[in-house]
């Protein structure tokens, strides 16, 4: 059995318009031979599923860097152990809430010393200022369910950032313009090991 794993910015995305339409020929080939494709991203569920109702996608979606995993009710082909209902979907929740995030991100300013600037203090318009986005697709991207983003600080070392995440209990992503906040569960690598981990459709072996 094959099950592709996806990038969204850059991959199935492409790197200069983030259009899709390159993609959609293959996917729909994929889709006839019953191959899951699932997204793996920082985006959020909103985004997600904003996107995947445009090109036709049904298969479940990894959010915010490996926090969370979302496999529609429908889907019968992964064993749901340790998973939890959320509207309509089955939600593995690897990493931690926003709330923890939030309150996490202080203790690391705190640390550092810094002012840092997460999601939640920024209003939409600020986001849109800072990334290009359109003010649904801010919207989209500052409903965070268990990671929080923040404005890199230019001054300091990735490394000094990771020590001080780290020494609060979490984990980071550290990005040139934005970094994010995580549980120190999360992780793309340990949420796909999850999926293939229970997948149980008809006993097949995943490649």
């Amino acid at each position: 059995m094959l099950i592709i794993f996806t990038d969204l910015d850059g991959t199935l995305l492409n790197q200069d318009d983030y259009h899709y339409d390159a993609a959609l020929p293959m996917l729909s080939k994929l889709k006839s031979k019953q191959i899951p494709v699932i997204p793996v991203t920082s985006k959020t569920r909103a985004e997600v599923e904003v996107l995947s109702k445009e090109i036709g996608l049904s298969d479940p979606f990894i959010v915010e860097n490996g926090s969370g995993i979302f496999i529609p009710q429908n889907d019968h082909r992964f064993n749901l152990v340790d998973t939890i209902i959320l509207g309509e979907y089955h939600l593995k929740l690897l990493g931690c809430t926003y709330q923890e995030a939030r309150l996490g991100l202080d203790k690391v300013a705190k640390t550092l010393g810094e002012d840092l600037q997460g999601f939640g203090d920024l209003t939409v318009q600020d986001i849109v200022n800072l990334t290009g986005l359109s003010l649904e697709e801010a919207n989209l991207a500052k409903t965070r369910e268990f990671s929080e983003p923040f404005v890199t600080p230019p001054h300091l070392k990735a490394t000094v950032i990771e020590a001080a995440v780290t020494t609060n209990g979490f984990k980071v992503v550290v990005g040139d313009r934005f970094s994010h906040l995580i549980g120190s569960n999360s992780g793309k690598g340990k949420a796909i090991n999850w999926l293939m981990e229970n997948y149980q459709w008809q006993g097949e072996k995943i490649v």
